[in-house]
């Protein structure tokens, strides 16, 4: 298996300013929380935001500042897809990896507002997250002596999109038309995360290799 290294090594401040000081609210206040926010996430991965913070402060502010209709996936995201999309610009061999993740809320008792159905039944609850996730590969070599060759480069995402599936109206029996329909609608999103990525540059020393499985 080829081993996978990361571009992101730096401490978890120096990190976060890396990756999101790009962003833009209309507020540096806002853009300092979530690069406090993204540096409590480094430093803890997988914790919630009360467990991210010792003061209550510090928590009311980040569920404040994730309520804010300016603060969206696309808006937060901005500043780390400018510096992968910057690092995708060197000379390099680059693997865009890309597919669908169904999110799952069917645990839910209840119906969730913004969510609509997945999976082959309307019983499931969820949405759609298509993402692209950039590697830099090195270029093809022998192993060395221990049998390794050189790592993979995870620089991170280079677009990412979410669908809601419309439900099907109460009483209307599936029609196999309007899956159809739907199945076309939804596989817009491999031509979207293309135009949203743009082409590569005309340098011949930068190759882009877009890796997706038969759906794309």
């Amino acid at each position: 298996m080829q081993p996978c290294a990361t571009a992101h090594q730096a401490p978890p401040d120096v990190w976060a300013r890396q990756q999101f000081e790009g962003t833009r609210f209309g507020h540096c206040a806002r853009r300092k929380r979530l690069l406090s926010y993204a540096q409590a996430l480094a430093e803890q991965p997988g914790k919630s935001i009360p467990e991210l913070f010792p003061r209550k402060y510090d928590i009311n502010a980040t569920y404040d500042f994730l309520d804010l209709p300016e603060v969206t996936p696309d808006a937060i995201q901005a500043g780390h897809r400018g510096w992968v999309t910057a690092q995708m610009r060197l000379p390099g061999r680059y693997l865009l990896l890309e597919d669908t993740t169904y999110i799952s809320y069917s645990h839910r008792p209840e119906p969730v507002e913004g969510l609509g159905p997945i999976g082959t039944s309307d019983e499931g609850q969820g949405f759609l997250l298509h993402s692209i996730l950039v590697v830099r590969a090195p270029q093809l070599s022998q192993p060395d002596a221990t049998g390794h060759r050189p790592p993979f480069e995870v620089l991170g995402l280079a677009d990412q999109q979410s669908l809601v599936r419309e439900a099907r109206p109460e009483g209307e029996p599936s029609d196999a038309s309007k899956q159809r329909l739907r199945r076309d609608r939804e596989s817009q999103r491999w031509i979207k995360s293309g135009q949203r990525v743009g082409v590569a540059p005309a340098n011949a020393a930068v190759r882009w290799v877009r890796v997706a499985d038969r759906e794309a």
